[in-house]
């Protein structure tokens, strides 16, 4: 059996998507964390978009779209379990495959493309394959939406290193590269730190600012680098334009 197949085919069983179960609760959590993070911030207003959302998982950020209103979703993962999951969520459009098959076979055109911890698990080929596809598949203007590892990250190792199917990990410099090598000519990039929404959350966002001072200052120290803009939250958030 092929190791990938192996591991995806009962990945939320095996622990490797973060949680033992999906409760009433932590989905709510996940949809409310994917509303502040990634929808208000980034998707445009205009419900009608296409969204096509690659590595859903068991389809929390599809589920937080249709909460918010968009209602051309459509998602793909490797895993069944983790698209059996999502059908249960009511998420129908969700299918069962390769993310790349589904690219290369597909004549739908998408506004917005999203991979959340996604590119990781492939190989640096297939990055580079994946990315020619995503470009592709996006209509002109289009918006492409990545969060990855990030190996500039004090503990980068935590995340990277922390499933056994991780393959390549990224920072802001390295991701630039291959999204300008796919043709990407817009694109920005974004730590993935404490967003604040109660008190607890709150002295946590403070608190994360303190700690970047002082990583920024030991970089700025080592490398003389002052106005060097360094993300070292441990996962890394691009958004690109086509």
């Amino acid at each position: 059996m092929e190791l990938r197949e192996r591991f995806y085919r009962n990945y939320q069983t095996l622990n490797l998507a973060g949680e033992t179960a999906l409760t009433a609760q932590s989905l709510q959590g996940l949809s409310d964390y994917y509303r502040r993070s990634i929808i208000d911030k980034f998707l445009p207003p205009d419900k009608g978009l296409s969204i096509l959302d690659l590595g859903c998982g068991c389809g929390p950020f599809l589920y937080a779209c249709q909460q918010a209103g968009y209602r051309n979703l459509a998602g793909v993962d490797a895993s069944p379990e983790q698209v059996a999951l999502a059908r249960e969520l009511g998420l129908n459009q969700v299918i069962q495959g390769d993310l790349r098959n589904f690219l290369a076979t597909s004549q739908e055109r998408y506004n917005v493309i999203t991979a959340f911890d996604v590119l990781e698990h492939f190989t640096k080929a297939e990055v580079m394959e994946i990315l020619d596809q995503v470009y592709t598949a996006l209509h002109p203007g289009g918006l492409f939406l990545l969060r990855t590892p990030n190996g500039e990250g004090p503990f980068a190792g935590r995340y990277f290193y922390g499933d056994f199917t991780h393959e390549v990990c990224f920072t802001r410099h390295s991701l630039a590269q291959v999204l300008r090598a796919a043709g990407f000519a817009e694109m920005s990039f974004y730590e993935v730190a404490p967003l604040p929404h109660g008190v607890k959350s709150t002295i946590r966002f403070l608190l994360w600012h303190v700690i970047k001072g002082c990583l920024w200052f030991y970089q700025a120290v080592e490398t003389g680098g002052w106005r060097d803009r360094h993300i070292f939250t441990q996962n890394i958030m691009a958004v690109n334009k086509k």
